[in-house]
């Protein structure tokens, strides 16, 4: 199982959406091969270790409702870099 990876398969299918044209956005070790299998992948600043390599784009800490100030801000993919 893909766990959440799943999901571009069935984007694949119904929709002919190929996952190099989702955004993923994840922080923790679940999400790694979400991160992996999308066009852009989205972390915010607590995103754990050992999953942060797999950030094509780092936001605001989660705290401080990162993900949201990214939306308001139109989603730029010029906030930071991953490692």
């Amino acid at each position: 199982s893909k766990g959440k990876a799943e999901a571009y398969g069935w984007l694949q299918d119904r929709y002919g959406i190929p996952a190099t044209r989702t955004i993923a956005v994840g922080d923790h070790v679940n999400d790694k091969t979400m991160l992996a299998g999308a066009g852009l992948a989205v972390s915010p600043e607590n995103v754990a270790p050992e999953v942060r390599p797999l950030a094509d784009l780092v936001i605001g800490h989660h705290r401080q409702e990162g993900f949201a100030a990214w939306i308001e801000a139109g989603a730029p993919t010029d906030v930071g870099a991953g490692s």
